[in-house]
């Protein structure tokens, strides 16, 4: 191995690379019976290997890998698009939820686009119920953005969040078509929502038109913009906080 070390170490690399693949090229024409399942394995090992120190070498050259990472996480969030859930009932506001499954590409372009996108927990606060736990997982303990458009199921990660993190919710839209108006309040948003600021509960009207308990325990201290459809609800302690208030039938 010294013998081959020493002589091959003077050959320019792209040289040896066209060598191996000629190399293998013969071989696979001519007889490659010689070839073990052993040695086949190692030769893919090997050149994984390689392809992967020269992929990162490339990687270390590209302008973006000089950025500081508290200037890549602000380039990351321009990624994501906006969510294409129909707010157009709520036209006062343009809801700030984004598809966070957008930011997973880049946690695979390379280690360190990975390691910065996982260590900023503002990429993954805009939380749907087509999300996986991670997403819940890596926001940390910031302020949430949820969005909900069906029936929170116990093990779900909606399910979770409205029942362990409800107190992180800085954004709620409830978009669900014919949910039972006395159902929700008491089941899915029972819990104190602190940090509400912002909030829509749309759904189709099923069931009694009687009052409901007020969800959030009728604490909502921050809530500033409601918009509210099908709802008989009304922030009663809290309202000298609102700055808009959209009631929809």
């Amino acid at each position: 191995m010294d013998r081959w070390s020493t002589n091959l170490e003077d050959v320019p690399l792209q040289d040896l690379a066209d060598a191996l693949l000629r190399r293998v090229r013969k071989a696979a024409i001519i007889d490659a019976s010689f070839l073990s399942i052993e040695m086949i394995h190692t030769l893919e090992y090997s050149l994984h290997s390689t392809l992967s120190v020269i992929r990162h070498i490339r990687n270390s050259r590209q302008y973006s890998m000089g950025l500081p990472p508290e200037i890549l996480s602000t380039v990351f969030q321009l990624v994501p698009r906006k969510r294409r859930d129909k707010f157009s009932d709520n036209p006062a506001w343009e809801p700030s939820s984004v598809n966070t499954s957008d930011f997973v590409p880049l946690t695979h372009v390379c280690r360190q686009w990975r390691n910065v996108a996982l260590s900023t927990p503002s990429l993954w606060r805009c939380i749907s119920d087509h999300h996986p736990s991670a997403f819940l997982d890596r926001s940390l303990n910031i302020d949430l953005v949820a969005t909900i458009t069906q029936e929170p199921q116990e093990g779900h990660l909606i399910h979770d969040l409205l029942g362990s993190h409800g107190s992180r919710i800085r954004e709620m839209h409830w978009l669900i078509p014919r949910y039972p108006p006395r159902l929700f309040p008491d089941v899915h948003l029972n819990f104190r929502a602190p940090q509400l600021k912002i909030l829509t509960l749309q759904y189709d009207k099923v069931g009694s038109d009687s009052p409901a308990p007020p969800p959030f325990q009728g604490h909502t201290p921050q809530l500033e913009y409601p918009s509210l459809r099908n709802n008989l609800w009304l922030p009663q302690d809290d309202i000298l906080s609102l700055t808009t208030f959209v009631f929809l039938t």
